[in-house]
């Protein structure tokens, strides 16, 4: 049970929801264990770090996935310079913002830190696939071009209330109706994006005038 925005949240966990949080877990720890160990390979190369023509490092993110700040990929948006300094003032459920975070950690970044910690190196990400696809081609692992960037949206659905055995159907505005629409059109369009998008990632102008009836 916590407070946000003068609002008391009360959140049941049914043993489902429970197992797979446990399972995430798990898999968050095997992911950092192999990318720690992994860094530590390359660091170990007999002989060879001193014929390199550029320094090696090794640079741990925390919160990528943005389970505390609800604001995905922080620390690799910093490294590669585009991170702008609004962001440190983005806070977490407690009030706290990522500035006062990493104050905490003896780290004080300014608009000038942000700027210096820009790396215009290449970089090697190891991750463990935290899906099946890898595992359904039968590939032991595979090399990605690219990371499915996130977006994250509170949208509100608004009705109108009315007395449930007078009120025509043709006349109801029911927002959980809406709502129930909405995602399924949403799930369609991930799954079948050709349909909704033209060749340029555009919506089609059906598409538009679909969503705007629902």
């Amino acid at each position: 049970m916590c407070v946000s925005d003068g609002y008391l949240e009360r959140i049941f966990m049914s043993p489902a929801a429970v197992r797979a949080g446990n399972l995430i877990r798990e898999w968050m720890e095997d992911a950092g264990i192999i990318s720690v160990v992994s860094a530590l390979k390359v660091l170990c190369i007999n002989g060879k770090l001193g014929e390199l023509k550029r320094p090696v490092e090794v640079i741990a993110f925390s919160d990528e996935e943005g389970v505390r700040f609800q604001s995905t990929f922080i620390g690799s948006a910093a490294v590669a310079g585009i991170l702008p300094v609004s962001a440190l003032q983005i806070t977490d459920k407690s009030g706290v913002t990522i500035q006062d975070a990493v104050k905490k950690k003896s780290i004080e970044v300014t608009e000038e830190h942000l700027q210096q910690l820009r790396y215009d190196s290449k970089s090697v990400w190891i991750h463990v696939e935290q899906g099946p696809v890898l595992e359904w081609v039968g590939f032991p692992l595979g090399v990605v071009k690219g990371i499915a960037g996130q977006t994250r949206l509170k949208v509100t659905m608004r009705g109108s209330q009315g007395p449930a055995g007078t009120v025509p159907m043709s006349m109801r505005h029911d927002p959980m109706a809406a709502a129930a629409e909405a995602i399924v059109l949403l799930e369609s369009l991930c799954k079948h994006p050709q349909d909704f998008l033209s060749f340029d990632g555009q919506c089609k102008s059906y598409s538009l005038d679909l969503a705007k009836c629902k």
